[in-house]
C-alpha cells in the first residue's frame, strides 16, 4: 500500500547519472465550484490536450483518481475514453481511499501499467483540495509583490491588482506562473468602487472562488506639518488607504461569508507602525488612516467571526520598498539603523511571511489581531 518516486529536471538526472523511466511532458490544473469537484478532471484533461496536442486516441492509458466512481465515469463520457484504457489495475475505490488516491500512487501505477502494456503515453489526474485563491491589492511591487511570490510557493493562485505599472504587474504574474500557480493582473484604483467590482468579478471568472484578500494597496505623501496639509491630500490619503480597504473587504465578505453561501476565508489588512507612533511632523494623516485600519480590523473580525472569516492585520515598520521615494524620502530605509532597535530596515519578504501566516491555517485561532513587524520600533 505504499508508493514513492523521485522527480527531477532532465539536466539534474544527467548530472547525477540517473536514467529516467518516464518523462513529465506537461501538467494542467482546473478548478470550479466545490459542488462540481467530481467533474474537474474533464477540464484538466481538456487543458492538457491543448498544451500537448494529444487527444484521447493518442493516449495509451489513463489513471484517474476515483475518490468517487463518478469522477472517472464523467471523464470517460466527456472525452470518449474507452474502458480498457482507464485504471487497468483498479482505481482508488478498489485500492483503498485515500491511500489509493495519492499523487505518488497514481503516477507509479501509471508508469507500471505503461511498462506492462508497452504503452508510451499516459495521463493521470488527481483531485485535490479546492484551490486557494488570493487577491492582493497593490500587488505589482514591494510588499504586495513579495506576498504574491510567497503565496504561490504556499499553493495559492493569485489575482494582482495594480494602479498603473503594467510592466511590473506582468513581471509578478510571470514569476508566480513560474512557480506553477495561476496568476492574473487587473488594473484598477482601489478607491474606485467600479474598478474594484471589476477586480473581484474578474477573479471569480478566471481563477475561482476567493479564499483570501490582502488589503495591501496604500500611499503616503510628502513630509508636512498637519497645519500645512490640504483637504485634497487628506481625501486622497483616506480614499486609498481606508475606503479602498473597505470596498475590497466588503466584496470579500460577500464571497467568503457562510451567511452568503461561502466557505469562509481570511482577510489580511496592511496597517503601519505609524498608527502607534503618530508620525508627527511627517504624515499624521497617513498615521490616522492606518489607525482607522486597526480599528476596522478589530470590528470586522468580531462581526464575521461566526461566518467563517478571520480578519487580521500586519503593522510593518520601515521596510525597504519604493513607497518611501513616493513620500520624498528615498533614503529612509537606508537610514533606518538610527531609529530601529534591530539596526536595519525590514525586507518586503519578511512582511509577506507574516501575511501568509495570517492567511494560513497555522493562525486558525487568530482574528482581530494586529501584529507588529517593525524591528522593535
Amino acid at each position: 500500500g505504499a508508493a514513492a518516486l523521485v522527480m527531477m529536471r532532465a539536466s539534474t538526472a544527467a548530472k547525477l547519472g540517473c536514467t529516467p523511466i518516464a518523462r513529465l511532458v506537461a501538467h494542467a490544473t482546473h478548478s470550479q465550484e466545490p459542488q462540481w469537484f467530481t467533474t474537474a478532471p474533464v477540464g484538466a484533461i481538456e487543458k492538457l490536450y491543448a498544451k500537448t496536442g494529444w487527444n484521447t486516441a493518442s493516449v495509451d492509458l489513463f489513471e484517474i483518481n476515483e475518490a468517487f466512481a463518478v469522477v472517472a465515469m464523467a471523464a470517460m463520457k466527456e472525452h470518449n475514453i474507452p474502458h480498457h484504457k482507464v485504471n487497468i489495475h483498479g482505481g482508488a475505490c478498489a485500492l483503498g481511499h485515500p491511500i489509493g488516491a495519492s499523487g505518488a500512487r497514481l503516477i507509479v501505477t501509471l508508469i507500471g501499467a505503461l511498462k506492462k502494456t508497452g504503452g508510451k503515453k499516459g495521463v493521470t489526474r488527481k483531485l485535490s483540495a479546492m484551490s486557494q485563491i488570493m487577491i492582493i491589492t497593490g500587488g505589482s511591487r514591494g510588499i504586495g509583490a513579495a506576498t504574491a511570490l510567497l503565496a504561490a510557493e504556499c499553493g495559492y493562485d493569485v489575482a494582482i491588482n495594480f494602479a498603473s505599472n503594467q510592466v511590473a504587474a506582468d513581471a509578478v504574474v510571470k514569476a508566480v506562473q513560474a512557480k506553477g500557480r495561476r496568476a492574473i493582473a487587473v488594473k484598477g484604483d482601489v478607491a474606485n468602487e467600479a474598478d474594484m467590482l471589476s477586480l473581484f468579478d474578474t477573479c471569480d471568472r478566471q481563477l475561482g472562488k476567493l479564499t483570501c484578500l490582502v488589503n495591501n494597496a496604500g500611499v503616503v505623501d510628502m513630509k508636512s506639518r498637519f497645519d500645512e496639509m490640504s483637504v485634497a491630500r487628506w481625501r486622497r490619503m483616506f480614499d486609498i488607504n481606508v475606503m479602498g480597504s473597505f470596498i475590497c473587504a466588503r466584496e470579500a465578505v460577500k464571497r467568503m461569508s457562510k451567511k452568503h453561501g461561502g466557505a469562509g476565508g481570511t482577510i489580511v489588512n496592511l496597517s503601519s507602525a505609524a498608527a502607534r507612533i503618530g508620525a508627527a511632523g511627517q504624515y499624521v494623516d497617513y498615521a490616522a488612516a492606518k489607525g482607522a485600519i486597526d480599528v476596522f480590523t478589530l470590528g470586522l473580525a468580531r462581526e464575521v467571526a461566526g461566518e467563517g472569516i478571520r480578519v487580521n492585520a500586519v503593522r510593518p515598520g520601515i521596510i525597504d520598498t519604493e513607497i518611501h521615494a513616493s513620500g520624498g524620502e528615498p533614503q529612509k530605509a537606508a537610514q533606518a539603523g538610527a531609529v530601529v532597535p534591530m539596526g536595519r530596515s525590514g525586507r518586503a519578504a519578511e512582511i509577506a511571511e507574516a501575511i501568509l501566516w495570517f492567511a494560513s491555517a497555522k493562525s486558525s485561532y487568530a482574528t482581530g489581531t494586529v501584529i507588529d513587524v517593525s524591528g522593535g520600533r
